[in-house]
């Protein structure tokens, strides 16, 4: 940005902070969310091309959309494994049975430690801790029960597990009285190959 900047080319900079598992909302960290921000963004500025706006007003407009979008994205991560390094050694050890929540893409660690949970049992947990990081940060769309579900794979899950994962996911937020709006499932933001999944 600096650099761009610098040769006088107009620019706004925005941090996508949507992983729910750091509480204070200026620790938060770009997870997956980050994908459907740059879509909305560029879907958005390309629309803009053919305004008779200008291009600093463009810009602005983009920028407006994609901060709202930002503000009302959460999301959070699970793994059964730590990321392998391109010299195959691994970021965390994880000891047989247990399972990281809070995981973030460059490989971190999470931010707790817990046994292995089936499937439906981990979506319960993220979509919990998710809707709970919902309600404590006020939007105006607080109050809304329209959304758009995320289910991302972090490297090297199956895509039969991530079918269980996404169908979970869209009936648990289905019994809790939301309407998914739209609902993608697949492989969007990985951490290399680390075998876990976040849900947006």
């Amino acid at each position: 940005c600096e650099i761009l900047s610098s040769e006088g080319i107009s620019l706004k900079k925005l941090i996508v902070a949507d992983d729910v598992s750091l509480s204070e909302i200026n620790e938060r960290r770009g997870v997956a969310g980050t994908v459907l921000v740059y879509k909305i963004a560029g879907a958005l500025a390309l629309q803009q091309q053919n305004s008779n706006s200008d291009m600093q007003q463009q810009l602005n407009e983009v920028y407006e959309i994609a901060e709202k979008v930002n503000d009302n994205i959460h999301s959070m991560g699970c793994a059964l494994s730590s990321c392998h390094r391109p010299d195959g050694s691994t970021i965390f050890a994880l000891p047989e049975g247990e399972m990281e929540i809070g995981v973030g893409i460059h490989g971190e660690r999470g931010v707790l430690r817990t046994s292995v949970k089936s499937s439906d049992e981990i979506v319960t947990i993220l979509i919990d801790k998710i809707l709970d990081a919902k309600q404590q940060h006020e939007t105006e769309n607080n109050s809304s029960k329209r959304m758009v579900l995320l289910t991302n794979n972090l490297g090297s899950v199956s895509g039969l597990e991530m079918g269980i994962v996404h169908r979970k996911a869209i009936s648990y937020l289905s019994e809790k009285g939301y309407e998914m709006c739209r609902a993608y499932c697949g492989t969007y933001m990985t951490s290399l190959d680390m075998r876990g999944i976040s849900l947006t």
